[in-house]
This record gives C-alpha cells, structure tokens and sequence, in this order.
C-alpha cells in the first residue's frame, strides 16, 4: 500500500512537471548598460533596467510583436514566434551611444543643439521644454564625436566641442565644461538626422 502511494505521487509528480513544461515562454533580455522600454503586441510599454529580464508565459503557439527602444537603443521592432514547450528568447542590444547633459549652473537652458563634429550646421533645437539647474536631459546619438550649443534664459550660448560617444555608453557633460569660445562655424541651417528627444530626465 505504502509502494503504492509513493508510485502515485511519483506519477502526480510527473504529470505537473510535464503541465509546466508544455507552456511557452517569451523572455526579453536587456543587455545593454543602461534602461529600455519594450511593449509586446501594443501593450503598455514595460521599463527594463540594465541586464535585467522580462517574461511571459503561453499555453498555445502566438506570434508576438515587440517594439522596444531604450537609451542606448534606437526604436525597433522585431517579430517573436512563441512555442509551447519551448523558450523564445529576444536579446535587446545596444546599437548607439548616449549623451546626458547636467545643468550644473545657475541659468535655466533653453535650447540645445547637437551635431556630430563633421556636420557643417548645427540644425534645429534638440530640446523639448527646459533644464532646470541641477536637472538633466539624455539623448540617444550615434558614435562618433559630437559638438553640442546650448542657450540659456538669459539668451548666452556655450559650446562644447569633439566629445566621444561609444557604442553602450552615456557620456556625461556638465555644463561647467561649456565656453563661450566659438572654435568651429557651424551654420545654422535646416536640421541634420542625429538624435531624438530623452526617453527619460532625470531631476
């Protein structure tokens, strides 16, 4: 009798690992240095920090859609086959850089421009709304160097000039490493493709 019970369970056993085993999992992996965001199918968009996963379980086979963007991520958008049984996994890597500007003074920026050291204008103003002193503003940019212009409410403008930006980094700038010193004539012309507005500020 007692064989008997153990055999049962044994069997119980088996049976919830093979329930288990038959769902499918979708897993998106943030392998970049920095936070992204990812909706699955139009759903609400999830925030991901660095290295860190997300999942969702499936009882039947589904065809997911993922958006995703992050920092040091341009928007993209890959197509996700899901099996049950099986784990589709989706890494998301970086394929830019970053720059985060600090107010570190005592004027409220107004305006900021970035063009990549080679672009000969500066194009429009990359800033949507203000920084605030002691607040800051990130933008995804491609690698390579880059110049940046910033006016503040009191209508002065600084440059800074050449600064790096590497593949899955942030590259962080105060503004007390600005000057008024113009070292390059840069046009002001239409805008040059080069970043987009901050997915997240951080006050």
């Amino acid at each position: 009798m007692r064989r008997l019970l153990i055999l049962m369970l044994v069997l119980l056993g088996g049976c919830s690992g093979l329930l288990q085993q038959s769902e499918g999992e979708l897993r998106i992996r943030n392998r970049t240095n920095s936070d992204i965001w990812i909706s699955v199918s139009d759903s609400e968009p999830k925030h991901l920090e660095s290295l860190s996963t997300w999942s969702k379980y499936y009882t039947s086979y589904e065809v997911e859609n993922l958006s995703y963007t992050g920092n040091l991520v341009f928007p993209n958008k890959a197509s996700i086959n899901v099996r049950p049984g099986l784990v589709s996994s989706f890494d998301v890597q970086s394929d830019g850089g970053a720059i985060q500007l600090t107010n570190t003074g005592t004027a409220t920026i107004i305006e900021v421009y970035l063009s990549s050291s080679d672009e000969s204008n500066w194009g429009m103003n990359d800033l949507g709304g203000t920084i605030e002193p002691g607040s800051d503003k990130l933008w995804s940019v491609t690698e390579g160097t880059w110049d940046i212009m910033i006016v503040d409410d009191t209508y002065a403008t600084q440059f800074v000039y050449d600064q790096p930006v590497t593949i899955n980094q942030i590259t962080s700038i105060p503004t007390t490493k600005f000057d008024n010193t113009k070292r390059k004539l840069k046009q002001y012309l239409t805008p040059v493709p080069k970043a987009k507005e901050a997915t997240q500020s951080n006050d």
